[in-house]
């Protein structure tokens, strides 16, 4: 009888409530660089799912804004084991290029910083103002990532990396993105948020410059605006249905109310 131990990756998963509380234990440890208990749920999803240990999921995935990315080394990795070769030509905060080959496809691949500089994801803020900013002539403020050189040589190494690998060897990635392009691209629901409120006290704000009715009734009222606010007030009440019942003598209200609400109404004997 054999006494080795039998290497398994699969997690002991039997229902949607072993992967929450999975999620959870992931989110606690801080293994993965997460604190939310739903990016720890799509770890053990994934793990599941893909067949792979917890060890594994961290060597090639990385969690941006609750989506999964995988490392730059890891495409490489997976572009060598499927037969691929690579050559670095350049890599430097002005200039990143690669050599790539896989089978029948090769082809060299670069993204130079001056290059980057014509395209939105360099820069702060949403894409639409930053392309209307570009097609002006503006240059919008840089995101910090690429304001420093080192940072920059990386941000723009991952994308040639990406964009060479996804070309010569897309099994290799099957669609999925580095993290520095998916955290170009991909926003936290709070600072959506954040900037849908923004944007609603811009309007309130504008609101009052144009002179809200508040403003309008806090200066002084004359005879004319008490009279049209009053016939406002009496509109408002009409539509309610407050004065419906108007005019009606005792015993016709009490013929519209409904059976249950007559007995309670009637006195005792």
């Amino acid at each position: 009888m054999s006494t080795d131990l039998v290497k398994t990756t699969a997690m002991p998963v039997r229902c949607m409530d072993d992967l929450t509380a999975a999620g959870k234990l992931l989110a606690q440890s801080g293994m993965f660089g997460i604190s939310k208990e739903a990016d720890g749920f799509v770890i053990a999803a994934t793990c599941h799912q893909q067949g792979m240990s917890l060890l594994e999921f961290r060597e090639t995935y990385h969690i941006i804004h609750g989506t999964p990315s995988m490392r730059t080394d890891t495409m490489l990795a997976r572009l060598v084991d499927h037969g691929g070769e690579y050559e670095i030509l350049s890599r430097t905060p002005d200039r990143a290029a690669i050599r790539a080959a896989c089978g029948k496809a090769s082809g060299e691949f670069e993204l130079t910083w001056e290059q980057a500089q014509l395209e939105p994801f360099v820069y702060a803020g949403k894409e639409g103002d930053v392309v209307a900013a570009l097609a002006s002539g503006q240059r919008p403020p840089l995101k910090d990532k690429y304001a420093t050189p080192r940072s920059r040589m990386q941000m723009i190494w991952a994308r040639v990396v990406s964009d060479a690998v996804r070309a010569v060897c897309p099994q290799a990635c099957k669609g999925t993105y580095t993290p520095e392009e998916v955290s170009d691209y991909a926003q936290p629901a709070q600072a959506r948020r954040g900037t849908d409120a923004g944007a609603g006290r811009g309007a309130r704000d504008r609101c009052r410059a144009r002179g809200g009715w508040r403003e309008q009734m806090a200066g002084p009222c004359k005879p004319e605006h008490r009279r049209a606010a009053r016939a406002l007030r009496q509109a408002r009440d009409d539509r309610r249905g407050t004065r419906r019942d108007r005019g009606r003598s005792k015993e016709e209200e009490l013929t519209c109310l409904p059976q249950w609400t007559l007995k309670r109404r009637r006195t005792p004997t």
